[in-house]
């Protein structure tokens, strides 16, 4: 095994295992700018930072604190839209949007919490797109009974809305999206607790 190496060679071992790693990391800089690659170093060092400062003064286990995805990560399932990248994050559900199309809607898909149910919200859209209380179950044959727990979404830091209403693929394109990160509602840091944020935070940051 390897402890029976002199260390000479476990050092030349190791320089040629860091000097291919490296080589395998260049094709980076022909596909991005430097700009963005040094905005996703930062940001991912920043959070890194602030997370072990956190960790070492409360001692807690960061385990379930919130997800954080580079675009190194989330381009090797091949999403197609922004809110692809959300399907493989840790408390969030996407699914198709039933009232998609009613009164001027443009999201196919609705973003959600998956652990939040105490905050769900139950909604009826009659076939006329007019929204009405969980209670009132007329608007004919055709209406439909929503029930979602909307997360709060920004980007790069703003917000721009909830995913009751927002629709992140017009406002984010895959080309320029470059980290994700997700919190639920127990521990979204205080930059993004807004009012609403019970069901939880989407951030996505762009280049």
């Amino acid at each position: 095994g390897i402890h029976k190496l002199s260390t000479p060679t476990v050092q030349l071992l190791f320089w040629g295992f860091a000097g291919a790693m490296g080589l395998s990391l260049t094709h980076i800089f022909l596909v991005y700018t430097g700009t963005s690659i040094a905005r996703v170093f930062f940001i991912t060092a920043s959070v890194f930072a602030a997370m072990s400062l956190y960790g070492y003064t409360t001692k807690r286990d960061l385990t379930g604190i919130g997800s954080f995805l580079t675009r190194l990560e989330f381009e090797r399932w091949n999403p197609t839209v922004a809110t692809d990248v959300l399907r493989r994050m840790r408390g969030m559900r996407v699914r198709p949007n039933q009232r998609y199309g009613f009164a001027g809607d443009t999201r196919r898909w609705l973003i959600e919490s998956r652990r939040d149910i105490g905050a769900r919200i139950t909604r009826v859209i009659p076939s006329n797109g007019t929204e009405r209380s969980a209670t009132t179950l007329g608007g004919g044959t055709n209406a439909i009974m929503i029930t979602e727990c909307p997360v709060l979404l920004f980007v790069d830091g703003a917000y721009v809305g909830d995913s009751r209403v927002t629709d992140v693929d017009n406002l984010v394109t895959l080309m320029n999206l470059t980290a994700v990160e997700v919190y639920t509602s127990s521990q979204v840091p205080a930059r993004f607790n807004l009012p609403g944020a019970t069901c939880g935070v989407a951030v996505f940051w762009t280049r």
